[in-house]
Parts: structure tokens; C-alpha cells; sequence
């Protein structure tokens, strides 16, 4: 041991002192040679922070700094004149590699670093100024070791961050590594059994060993890693900083070095003769040569014991033998079955893949076609509601102008004309509706709700019509507190309607009710704007009743009982009805009976967002006089010129400047043409040459186009064309037929106007009054006579009757004087409220 250890410590010393010895040779070192970027270095005055830490001989923190490269980098300091401020170490040494190569923060300057082609990227690093091996410490109690590979299995102890801890483990990854923060905690852990061996720098170790008095410590092998060899690693900003070292070394004197180099290594090696080693080899000899006797004759007796054994195995060869040809054959039996089994795998998996493709291709076509024949539709449903919707737009916005106009004798075959042609709006609102919503998604528009309002509209259009069949109309609104809901007005309308004209239709001597119930309970919070309700809608009746057998049928198109028949309808109402809920959350249940109790009820629930009260607009039934402020400028186009001239008409007599236009094109060459700016544009969605949707983008597209409203007005949905820009829509749409009421909105919204109104005359105070002061003010008769010519729509007559009895009744003449000048007017709406309440 004491020999292997004397070659160990003299590798040390020719592995510290070579390297150096080699580059003063290599370098001519008077004069130094420093380069201008060196010499610009030493200027700056720069004051170097050197990292501090226990790796004695190296470096020694405490209680000042001292060691081998601290001398080496004080000599350099002082040959340069440079500044070095030694830091202590506060983090560990892979921390401090990591503040190297950032910004600078803490160190400048690591004095032991080993040289790798990856660091040599990130660093200025130095020569090689300091060599010795890495040898393996252990305990003097352990095993014999060869190297690292007798340590399989082991805990080997190493300090952080170190490259030899990466090389342990690639090449021996059953070697459990211990990472402690030095060498010396190294050591002390292997000391005192926390591990198995330590791998370090042989000067570091044996130092340490020496200094601590870690006396059962040896160098137990060395290892295949070779020579550690030490370098400067310098911020890579600074290279200078690194020639300069690596001059300054080679330029050091033998006597510099060795003084160094001595201060530090202490290499004993006296020749003197030992004969305590002679005594040691003869006694080791002759305990082998008795050994060698004795295991001799253990090792006949184990010959016996074998050639046994091999009898055995011999005879269990044989046996294995025979297993293993049954074996292959079983195998060879197998693999001919998997064989067959992959080839009808494959035979069916290509006919499985062949009907896959095949029937996906049929799906796909039969996709595709369905998928034409929606495009189709939609395009088919879009020209028929064009092409009904513009005739009626133009017969009813006409009748609408013409029933101030016409002669009081007119004026009864004009109401004729516009319930009829509102009777074929509403059934060409149905089919469309209906049709559309079997190919497109339906679209809905939820806004402030008042549930009491819509009760009371309910209530007036059709307690007249529950009365022509000498029924009661009953109305239940129990919601409590609340009022206001978010929800789509008209599509929600449109379901109650549809349920109440059927009621109204198979119902005779009996009672309706429409019920409009909150379900959960309330309170103060729950009302609050942001939360929700349930509510449930119901319309009930004493009718003739559904039987069991056809509840579902009633919600199928154009399915009729073969008893209605001959009662109006084409069988859309409920089926509508049903799609409509069904697109807003809810279904619609029905309870029925046939019999003496017979009737029917149809509910839905429908969870509501809970809204705020709106301002009540205008009374949309008073006549529109103009507007306050500046005449304004509307540019209509439109290529049906009734249609045309309808909305201009409308428009003139409220004071506007009209400019008309055929189509788009027109519309667009009218605008450039036109000094005077257009307030705003009034477009329909299908024209020649420049659709609607074109003539808007070509508006937006110029400098003056930008800021005009522009309002779609068509009597199809709003189909916005592929390409056209998403963010680019109208300012309004409305659909055709229009009324003065929804086209007055548009306008109002569109350019903020205030409109002004037709005086209200005296005779408005008897248009709805108090339905206790007219049960007093008509008689039984009376009533009854009003409601049925109101329900029959039998305008001219109420009108005549009512004349008759103002010159006969000069007690009751303003009464009778006022129902005449609504009939007058063709204001059914009116005559409608005043029909409700004289039936309470």
C-alpha cells in the first residue's frame, strides 16, 4: 500500500507540474506580445471578482483566501496590474457556472474549471495550469477494489455540480451517487460510512486526508477518467482577461512555479529499506502455500460432487432435448396456425376496408346531395317568400294609405281587404316559418319582455275572437313581482298565437284561458337583473278534445283530424308552434279528453333571463305629421317600383327628400352623382345588375359611404352572400310587408329622429275607456252587438249602426260618435281593446 501510494503522489507532482513545464517551453515570453485589445483591457482598470470556495489546495476560503490558483492569479495581478477582489462563496458551484454565463451579477472569474468543447462555447477559458488524476478513495476496512466497476451497487460520494458526477452515471448507472456541497464533506461522509467510495482529484483528497487527520481513509484504485485537469473560466465578454492569464502563466520562471507548487504539495519520497515489507511477503507466502494444501483437497471432494452432478445434467440434457424438439414442433404447428390466422385477417380486414370505403362513399354522395337539396330548398324558400311577401307588401301598405284617403262608403270593402290580406300573411308566415326552420337553424332576436303587456295584447286581439264562438276568455298571469323577462317577443307571440287560434277555432259555449305562471318561488335577489326564472305558458279550453291516439299526430305537418276538416287552417299552427319551443328550450305538453269533460290544455316552460323595464315608445297607432329639425335625404332602391313608390310615398309625406333608384348600380351612380350629401339608404336584398348586399360594400367602400346608414328592406331573410366581409352588415333590416309603424322605428333609430304626431281630438278619451263606465253605458244588447261585429270584422257596419244610434241616443251621442270615428279610421286595433273591455 505504502508503495502504490508513493507512485500516486509522484504522478500528482509530474501532473501539476508538466502542463506548465510544456508551455514555457512552447512560448516566448519576453517581451509578452500584448495584443490592442489586451492592452484596451488593462486600461479600463477592471477589477476581477474571483469565486472563493473550500477546494483545498486549490483554493481555501477561510480565514483568508489562499491556495494554489489564488497564487497563481495574485502573481498574474501583480505582473498586470489589475485588480482582484476574491469573493466567498455563497452559492454552489453549478450556480455559480450559470451567474458566469449570464449577465454579469456576481463572479467574473472561476479559477478551477474543466475544459468540455460545449463550455468552451459559453466561456473564455484559460489553459490548462493544474493536473492530477482522479483517483478512488475508500475506507482501509473495505473490500479490494479494481476500479469502478467493483463498486456496482454502491453509494459514491461526489460534490455538485462536478463533470465527473455526469461521467459515473453514463458510464456506470448502478452506482447510486451521493451529492454533497465540497471535498471535505466528501471525505467526512465517506469517513463515517454515509458512503462506499469517493472520486475525486487526487491533491484535493490526499490535502484534505492530511489536513483533517482522516486516517482511515486510503487511495483504494484510480480510474479510466484519467488526468483532472484544472483551467480559468472568464465571462465570455472578456477574453482578453484570458490570454492574459494564459501569458502571464507562460511567463512565469521554473522558480516561480515550483515555489508555488511546493508551498502546496509536499511529496515524501526517501529511499530507505524496509525489511518489515521482506517479513511480510515470506509469512504472506507461506499462509498461501498451506492454503493451496488444503483447498486441494476440498477441491478433490468437489470433483466427486461434480462428475455426479454431471451425470445428471447429462441425463436432464437428454430429457431437455426431447421437451425442446416437441416444443419446435408445437411452435412450427403454431406459427402455421398464426400464419393462417394473419392471412384470413388480411382477407378480411381488405374486405372489411372495401364495404367501409364503399358505404362512405354512398354516405358521403347521399351527404352531398342532401346538403344540395337544403341549398336548394333554402334557395327556393328565399324566392317564394320574395315573391309572396312583395305583392302583399304593396297591397297592404297601399290599403294602409288609402283608408285615409277613400270615401266612408270604401271604407268597409278596404277593411275587407286588409284583414284578408293580413288572414294570407299570416299563412304564408307559417309555411315559410315552418319550412325554414327544417333547413337552417332558427334565429331569434331576445330583447326586453313585459309579460303583462303581452297578456294584455293577447287579451285584446282575442277575447273578440273567443266571443264569436260565445265563449269566455279567461287570462290567469300569475308571476308575482315580476314583469320583465329577456326573450324573443315575436317568436314567442307567434307560439301563444298559434295555440290560441286553435282554441278559439275548436271551442264553442265554453271558456279559454291563457295562464302565464312563474314556477319557482321569488324573492327580492332573484329579481335582480343578471338572474333567471322559470316560467310556464299554458292555453287551455272546454273544446271537443284529441283523443289518445292522435296527441302525437296533431304535432306532424299538415296532419288534421278527419271532424275539423271543414274548418279553416292547413295544419301548421301546432307544428310551429312545437318547433318554435323546442328551439328556445322548452316542449310542448299536451293533456287531453274527449267526452263531457272534454277540452284541452297545451304547456311549455321556458327558463327566461329576468330583464328591466323599457321606456314605452310612441302610440303606434297616431298618425305621423314629420319630424323636428333639418329636412334629411333617403336614397330608395328597389327594382319592384310598386314597392318603390310605396316606401317614397311613406317617406315624402313625412317630410323626406326622396331620390329613387331601380337597382343597386342606379343607387350607387345616383349617390356619387348627388352633391349634397344622403342621410340614409333604403336598399332591398334582391335587385339586377347590384344586389342589396353588393350595393353596401360598394357604399363602405367609398369616402362619403361610410357614414350613411344603410337599411336592408326585403321580403326574404337576410342571406349574407359567401365572401362578403364579416365585419361589413346593415344598420337595419326589416322584412316586407312593412308597415308606416316598423318603417317610422327604422328611421327613428337610424337617424335619431323626433317625430311629431297628429293632435289627439276629444273623441280619444272614449277610444278606451273605463270598462266600468262602459258596462253602465252600454246596454247587454249593445255589448254583444259590439262584440260580434268587432270578432266578425264587420267594420262598415259598426259604423253605420253606430251613426244610427248617436242620432237616435243624443244622451250617449259622444259614446257612439267616437266607436264611429274608429271605424272611420279602419283602426281595428282600437275597436278590438274596446270590444275586450266591454266584455268584463
Amino acid at each position: 500500500m505504502l508503495c502504490v501510494k508513493n507512485l500516486l503522489l509522484i504522478g500528482l507532482g509530474l501532473g501539476l507540474l508538466i502542463p506548465c513545464a510544456v508551455t514555457a517551453q512552447t512560448l516566448d515570453v519576453s517581451p509578452l506580445g500584448l495584443t490592442d485589445q489586451e492592452r484596451a483591457w488593462l486600461a479600463a482598470r477592471h477589477t476581477v471578482r474571483v469565486r472563493i470556495s473550500e477546494y483545498p489546495p486549490y483554493m481555501i476560503k477561510e480565514p483568508r483566501p489562499t491556495g494554489l490558483a489564488v497564487d497563481y492569479l495574485d502573481h498574474i495581478a501583480e505582473q498586470f496590474g489589475f485588480d482582484v477582489e476574491y469573493v466567498p462563496a455563497e452559492m454552489t458551484f453549478g450556480a455559480a457556472v450559470a451567474d458566469l454565463a449570464g449577465p454579469r451579477e456576481h463572479y467574473d472569474l472561476l479559477p478551477t474549471f474543466t475544459r468540455t468543447p460545449e463550455r468552451l462555447k459559453q466561456f473564455a477559458v484559460t489553459d490548462d495550469y493544474l493536473s492530477a488524476p482522479w483517483v478512488i478513495y475508500t475506507r482501509q476496512d473495505s473490500p479490494y477494489l479494481i476500479g469502478l466497476e467493483s463498486l456496482a451497487g454502491k453509494t459514491v460520494v461526489a460534490e455538485w455540480g462536478f463533470l465527473i458526477i455526469d461521467m459515473i452515471k453514463r458510464g456506470f448507472p448502478s452506482i447510486d451517487i451521493l451529492q454533497v456541497p465540497t471535498a471535505l464533506d466528501a471525505l467526512t461522509a465517506l469517513a463515517t460510512g454515509q458512503a462506499d467510495a469517493y472520486v475525486g482529484n487526487l491533491a484535493v483528497g490526499t490535502f484534505l486526508i492530511k489536513e483533517h487527520r482522516l486516517t482511515n481513509l486510503v487511495v483504494a484504485a484510480p480510474t479510466h477518467y484519467g488526468i483532472n485537469t484544472q483551467a480559468m473560466a472568464v465571462r465570455a465578454d472578456w477574453p482578453e482577461l484570458a490570454s492574459l492569464i494564459d501569458k502571464g502563466i507562460a511567463s512565469m520562471t521554473q522558480e516561480d512555479r515550483d515555489a508555488i507548487l511546493g508551498k502546496w504539495i509536499h511529496l515524501e519520497m526517501r529511499s530507505r529499506e524496509d525489511y518489515r515489507l521482506a517479513f511480510s511477503i515470506l509469512a504472506a507466502a507461506s499462509l498461501v502455500v498451506i492454503a493451496v494444501f488444503f483447498w486441494n483437497r476440498r477441491l478433490a471432494r468437489e470433483i466427486r460432487v461434480r462428475q455426479r452432478v454431471e451425470s445428471e445434467l447429462r441425463r436432464s440434457e437428454v430429457r431437455l432435448q426431447e421437451e425442446k424438439k416437441a416444443l419446435e414442433q408445437t411452435k412450427t404447428q403454431l406459427q402455421h396456425k398464426k400464419e393462417t390466422l394473419q392471412e384470413l385477417n388480411a382477407t378480411l380486414e381488405a374486405r372489411l376496408l372495401a364495404a367501409v370505403k364503399d358505404r362512405t362513399r354512398v354516405l358521403s354522395n347521399a351527404a352531398a346531395r342532401a346538403q344540395e337539396s337544403d341549398q336548394a330548398k333554402s334557395a327556393f324558400l328565399s324566392a317564394v317568400s320574395h315573391e309572396l311577401r312583395s305583392p302583399l307588401h304593396d297591397i297592404l301598405g297601399y290599403a294602409r294609405l288609402l283608408a285615409r284617403q277613400v270615401p266612408l262608403q270604401a271604407r268597409d270593402q278596404l277593411g275587407i281587404i286588409l284583414e284578408s290580406g293580413n288572414q294570407l300573411l299570416r299563412l304564408i308566415n307559417d309555411i315559410l316559418d315552418y319550412s325554414h326552420g327544417e333547413v337552417k337553424p332558427i334565429v331569434f332576436e331576445p330583447g326586453p319582455l313585459s309579460l303583462g303587456r303581452l297578456a294584455r295584447n293577447l287579451t285584446a286581439t282575442y277575447r273578440p275572437l273567443a266571443a264569436r264562438g260565445n265563449n269566455r276568455f279567461v287570462v290567469k298571469l300569475e308571476t308575482g313581482s315580476l314583469d320583465w323577462v329577456i326573450a324573443d317577443e315575436l317568436r314567442l307571440t307567434q307560439i301563444l298565437r298559434n295555440l290560441l287560434d286553435n282554441a278559439c277555432k275548436f271551442t264553442r259555449d265554453g271558456c279559454i284561458e291563457l295562464g302565464i305562471e312563474r314556477i319557482e318561488s321569488t324573492t327580492a335577489a332573484e329579481n335582480a337583473k343578471g338572474a333567471d326564472c322559470l316560467l310556464s305558458f299554458s292555453v287551455a279550453d272546454t273544446g271537443v278534445g284529441i283523443p289518445a291516439a292522435k296527441r302525437e299526430a296533431v304535432f306532424q305537418p299538415f296532419q288534421r283530424l278527419e271532424r275539423h276538416r271543414g274548418l279553416p287552417g292547413i295544419g301548421l299552427g301546432l307544428p310551429i308552434a312545437q318547433q318554435l319551443t323546442t328551439a328556445m328550450g322548452g316542449e310542448i305538453s299536451l293533456y287531453s279528453s274527449v267526452g263531457p269533460d272534454s277540452g284541452s290544455t297545451f304547456r311549455f316552460q321556458l327558463r327566461l333571463p329576468i330583464g328591466t323595464a323599457l321606456e314605452q315608445g310612441a302610440d303606434e297607432d297616431l298618425v305621423i305629421l314629420g319630424y323636428a329639425g333639418r329636412r334629411r335625404t333617403l336614397l330608395i332602391a328597389d327594382d319592384q317600383a310598386t314597392s318603390r313608390d310605396f316606401l317614397s310615398e311613406c317617406c315624402r309625406s313625412w317630410g323626406f327628400e326622396v331620390i329613387e333608384a331601380a337597382d343597386g348600380a342606379e343607387a350607387i351612380e345616383r349617390f356619387q352623382a348627388r352633391e349634397a350629401s344622403v342621410d340614409a339608404v333604403l336598399v332591398d336584398q334582391f335587385m339586377p345588375r347590384l344586389d342589396g348586399w353588393a350595393c353596401l360594400q360598394a357604399l363602405r367602400a367609398s369616402q362619403r359611404g361610410r357614414h350613411p346608414p344603410v337599411i336592408l328592406i326585403s321580403a326574404a331573410p337576410a342571406q349574407r352572400p359567401r365572401g362578403h366581409p364579416e365585419d361589413m352588415a346593415f344598420d337595419g333590416f326589416a322584412m316586407k310587408p312593412l308597415t308606416e309603424s316598423i318603417l317610422a322605428k327604422l328611421l327613428a333609430e337610424a337617424l335619431a329622429l323626433d317625430w311629431e304626431y297628429e293632435t289627439a281630438s276629444p273623441v280619444e278619451d272614449i277610444l278606451q275607456p273605463d270598462p266600468m263606465l262602459l258596462s253602465v253605458a252600454l246596454a247587454a244588447d249593445e255589448r254583444k252587438c259590439l262584440q260580434a261585429m268587432v270578432a266578425m270584422g264587420q267594420v262598415v257596419g259598426l259604423q253605420r249602426w253606430a251613426q244610427e244610434m248617436a242620432d237616435k241616443d243624443s244622451e250617449r251621442k259622444p259614446m257612439w260618435l267616437g266607436i264611429e270615428q274608429l271605424c272611420r279610421a279602419l283602426d281595428l286595433q282600437a275597436l278590438k281593446r274596446l270590444a275586450a273591455a266591454a266584455s268584463n
